[in-house]
């Protein structure tokens, strides 16, 4: 399977070369992993929409890069499509999600005029909810439960990483 990451210029700050450096030498490991990179921040919606738009599968997965995610999450998230809604939000947030190319040819695309820290996905939403007749997408998907595959976490005070439990992606019944 073909892997696209997205590399997004921080919010007004310079883009250090010595990490661009280190992210290609280590994606260019990873066979059929494509890079795209801004070094300028450009926004949720740019990123989903290129992704989306850069797959060659009608199914493109979108993951946070404040996630981390089992070894068997992979083979998790395979066995969701198709049992799913065309497009899931996995533990109902836009941090991870799969998005079918069907939605976006029916709800559209991402509104990229939406350069903030936050509902761009919520936009989307309004729309997907509109169209589906649904209260909101986040009612896309089936509650996911028992063993642990992904999940979110914050970064706290001083850089240290702290594992927001809420959050939680579960495997198994559904």
């Amino acid at each position: 399977k073909d892997k696209i990451v997205f590399v997004n210029g921080q919010y007004k700050e310079a883009f250090h070369q010595d990490f661009r450096k280190n992210i290609l030498e280590e994606l260019s490991k990873h066979p059929n992993t494509y890079v795209h990179m801004s070094p300028q921040y450009r926004g949720f919606s740019h990123m989903v929409n290129t992704c989306i738009n850069t797959s060659a599968t009608t199914d493109t997965l979108i993951l946070s890069d404040d996630n981390r995610i089992a070894p068997s999450f992979f083979d998790f998230y395979e066995g969701c499509l198709g049992r799913q809604p065309r497009s899931f939000l996995l533990s109902g947030q836009y941090a991870h999600f799969s998005i079918h190319r069907d939605d976006i040819k029916e709800v559209g695309w991402f509104d990229e005029r939406l350069l903030g820290m936050g509902e761009e996905d919520g936009e989307w939403d309004f729309r997907y909810s509109k169209f589906h007749n649904v209260p909101n997408s986040r009612h896309m998907g089936v509650p996911i439960e028992n063993t642990n595959t992904i999940w979110h976490e914050n970064i706290g005070i001083n850089g240290d990483s702290v594992t927001n439990k809420n959050t939680k992606i579960h495997s198994g019944k559904y």
